[in-house]
Order: C-alpha cells, then sequence, then structure tokens
C-alpha cells in the first residue's frame, strides 16, 4: 500500500518559526536626537532593549522594553518586541496580556494583531487566533503573511473551505509564491478533489522545481488518478530534488513492482534503504521482490534484516517460513510460521503453512525410520491443537501401529505404543473422536 501523500509542512516551519521571524526586521540606527532636553526620552532605551533582543538577551530586552513603555505608552514597536521576548522565554500569558496592552494604548499597528493571534496559536486558542488575523487584515488587507497564516489556522480548525480562500488570497498577493499552492493541493486532495489538486501541485512545481515535496505530493496524486507514467516521472523529479528522499525512493519502488518491473523495484527499495537504513518496510518488500525474481538467498537475508529492525511483524516472519519452505528447512518454517502465529493468532495462512510444514517434517522422519523425532514432531503438534494437524497425526498413529509388529523388541513396542497413546492424547485435547485405524 503507498503512503499517503505529504501533510502540509510548510505549515510545520510556519507554526513553529520564531514568532518575530514574519514580519520584524532589525531597525534602522535612529538620527541624533538634537540638543539635550531634560524629560527623559524613551528612544535610547528602545535601542538598547533591540540591541539585547537581537543578541537572544531577553531578560535584559524585557527590563529596557518596559522602561521604554513606561516613559512613552503609545509605542508600538516596543510593545511587539516584548511580546516576542515573552514567547521566547515561554511566558506566552504575558505577551498576550502585552499586545492587549499596546492595542488598549492605541498602538494600533495591525502587526500587534498579528503577534496577538500568534500568541493565541502557541496556547492552542484557534478562534482567538482567527478573529486577531481578521482584525490585522482590517488594517492591513494587503498583508500577504496574514493571509497565509489564516489558512493554516483554518487548516487546524478542519475549516477548508475558509482555508482554501485565505490561501487563494495569499497566491493573488505573491504569485511567484510554490508554498500556497503546494497547500491548496494538500487541501484539495483531503476533499477528494484530485483534478484541483493535481493542478496545484503542478503549479508548485513549476514556480519551484527543486520542490521536492511538491513533487512527491503529486506523483501521489497521479497515482490515484491512474496516470501511472506521469507518477514516475514526478517521483524521479522529487528524488533529483532531493537524492535522499527515502519515501520517494520507497513508493517508485512500489510503482515499478506493479508495472512489473522488478529489477528497478530492487533499485528503489535499495535506494530507500540506504536513505532510510532503519525503514524494515522497504526490506520487508524487498525481500518479496527477490522472492518472485527467485533470489530465494537474498529474499531470506531481507527478511531477516526486516526482523531485526522490527522482530513483532507476524507477516514478515510469515513469508520468512514460505521462504525456508521453499528452500526445504521444513524445520525453520514452522518456526517462523509460529512466531506468525503468536504475534497475530488469526492468521489462518500461517496456521495451514504451518500445518503443511509439519506434515512434511513428519512424513521425512518416518522415511527415516527416526522414532524419536516422531515423537517430538506429535507432541510439538499436539501442543498446538491444530485441526488442521489432524491428517498428519492419523498418519503417525497408522505408521506407529504398522511397525508395532510381534516381531519388533519389547523396547520397540514400547516407544510406538507410546506414539500412538500421544497422539490419541492429542486428539482427545481437541475434542476429536477419530477411527485411527482406518
Amino acid at each position: 500500500m503507498k503512503l499517503q501523500y505529504l501533510s502540509i509542512i510548510l505549515l510545520i516551519s510556519v507554526l513553529t518559526a520564531p514568532p518575530c521571524a514574519a514580519a520584524l526586521s532589525r531597525p534602522q540606527a535612529f538620527e541624533p536626537l538634537g540638543p539635550p532636553i531634560h524629560e527623559e526620552s524613551a528612544q535610547p532605551h528602545l535601542q538598547r532593549a533591540l540591541a539585547h533582543f537581537f543578541n537572544a538577551e531577553f531578560e535584559p530586552a524585557i527590563r529596557g522594553f518596559r522602561r521604554a513603555l513606561s516613559i512613552s505608552p503609545d509605542l508600538a514597536e516596543a510593545y511587539k518586541y516584548l511580546g516576542v521576548c515573552f514567547v521566547e522565554t515561554g511566558k506566552v500569558e504575558d505577551a498576550i496580556k502585552t499586545y492587549q496592552q499596546g492595542l488598549t494604548h492605541g498602538a494600533s499597528d495591525p502587526e500587534l494583531h498579528y503577534f496577538l493571534g500568534l500568541a493565541h496559536l502557541r496556547l492552542g486558542n484557534l478562534e482567538k487566533t482567527v478573529m486577531s488575523y481578521r482584525e490585522a487584515l482590517r488594517h492591513a488587507p494587503n498583508y500577504p503573511d496574514l493571509y497565509f497564516n489564516l489558512g493554516v489556522v483554518y487548516d487546524l480548525m478542519g475549516q477548508y473551505e475558509d482555508e482554501i480562500e485565505a490561501y487563494q488570497r495569499y497566491s493573488e498577493l505573491r504569485p511567484d509564491s510554490p508554498e500556497a499552492h503546494y497547500n491548496l493541493g494538500v487541501v484539495y486532495g483531503r476533499l477528494g478533489k484530485t483534478e484541483k489538486e493535481i493542478f496545484h501541485y503542478q503549479r508548485a512545481v513549476a514556480l519551484s522545481p527543486e520542490y521536492a515535496d511538491a513533487s512527491y505530493n503529486l506523483a501521489v496524486a497521479y497515482g490515484r488518478a491512474g496516470r501511472s507514467d506521469e507518477e514516475l516521472g514526478a517521483y524521479r523529479a522529487a528524488i533529483k530534488a532531493q537524492p535522499d528522499f527515502a519515501e520517494a525512493h520507497y513508493n517508485l519502488a512500489i510503482a515499478r513492482k506493479e508495472r512489473g518491473d522488478l529489477e528497478g523495484a530492487v533499485d528503489s527499495y535499495l535506494a530507500a534503504i540506504e536513505a532510510n537504513p532503519g525503514d524494515a518496510r522497504s526490506l520487508h518488500n524487498l525481500g518479496v521482490v527477490y522472492g518472485r525474481l527467485g533470489r530465494l538467498e537474498d529474499e531470506i537475508e531481507a527478511y531477516l534484516a526486516a526482523l531485526k529492525l522490527n522482530p513483532d511483524d507476524a507477516d514478515t516472519h510469515y513469508n520468512l517460513g514460505i521462504a525456508y519452505s521453499d528452500l526445504g528447512d521444513n524445520a525453520g518454517a514452522v518456526d517462523e510460521y509460529r512466531a506468525a502465529l503468536r504475534l497475530s493468532p488469526d492468521h489462518a495462512n500461517a496456521r495451514h503453512n504451518m500445518a503443511v510444514a509439519y506434515q512434511r517434517l513428519v512424513y521425512r522422519a518416518m522415511a527415516d525410520e527416526n522414532m524419536e523425532q516422531v515423537l517430538s514432531l506429535v507432541r510439538e503438534i499436539a501442543s498446538l491443537s491444530e485441526p488442521r494437524t489432524l491428517p498428519t497425526l492419523r498418519e503417525a498413529y497408522l505408521w506407529a501401529g504398522r511397525h508395532a509388529s510381534p516381531h519388533s523388541s519389547p523396547e520397540e513396542r514400547a516407544a510406538y505404543d507410546q506414539l500412538m497413546n500421544e497422539v490419541v492424547q492429542a486428539l482427545k485435547g481437541m475434542g476429536v473422536a477419530a477411527h485411527l485405524d482406518q
């Protein structure tokens, strides 16, 4: 099964970027203030606080901004940077109070509303975030980043139609930006509108050919639309942009396997493993492809490597059991089928194949006249209480009866009698009344 398209990766960078990154910049140096006056000016305190801020010295910056505001309570710049200092030091509630104080004092800078929204977002107050962003847009209707971040919040709220509208407005203001098209592709994918999803990923890639995530998601969308040739091309574009893109290699391998290109699938799985050596899925799938190519030893090696990373994968144990069986190692096959059933008791195929493997082992032991091994296998089978093993138990019982002849030594006869008794007890344990002598 193919991986789902990547989620709105850009959103993460927007949400986790320092709050000041989107709109704040280092202020220009102030001109000399002219002849000295007796009243204290807020500007020297502001400039010193800003110097501390840009050196990430937040505590002295906080003191400086507070001092500047005590002199000039309507200084919007001081409120903005003071709030950011509080956010950076984990005092988000203080940041909210600071922005609200700034707005109360008439500092009507739209960025105060914007940063108030970011602070609310940090606390998960999505409705208040939207209100703050919309108020900022009322003062600055052509502020692109506000529309983009508004789309981010609508995404978190599941309001996809509003999200689409916000990203479209952002694209109008920044037509050369691929990010909004990427996010629009994600949203349309969630809504099942594949053609629109493809259109926006294509736009994102056209604007930024090195946008690996956009090419990757475009490939997934092509796959869902049945456009397999374009799917392969888009995965290759993602890999060209980001050679160590493990998920792109993995999905390309699946696509190549579905088209019958098994050798190509091997190459892509190996590339995925090189990019992400801890990926048990790629190793498991590589084993499947090796099996279809008849490379049995490589198949087993791939499954063993996958189990080192994920020993609790029932399907890998099951497939390894089949590989051991194909190799003629029925004892190894039984071990793997039993491991699969321990992890997934309802694994019907593992139960069936284990019964077949036990049958082969018992027949082999009977052919070798190995009484001890037959008895040991019967005991193992009895511990399973598996109805599929009844024919094998019956054959073991009849084999023992044929050998327990009057010509047998007392020791041999006792051993065969013990085997027959063990079979009878096994059947009773299963609640089976069988005519073993027929």
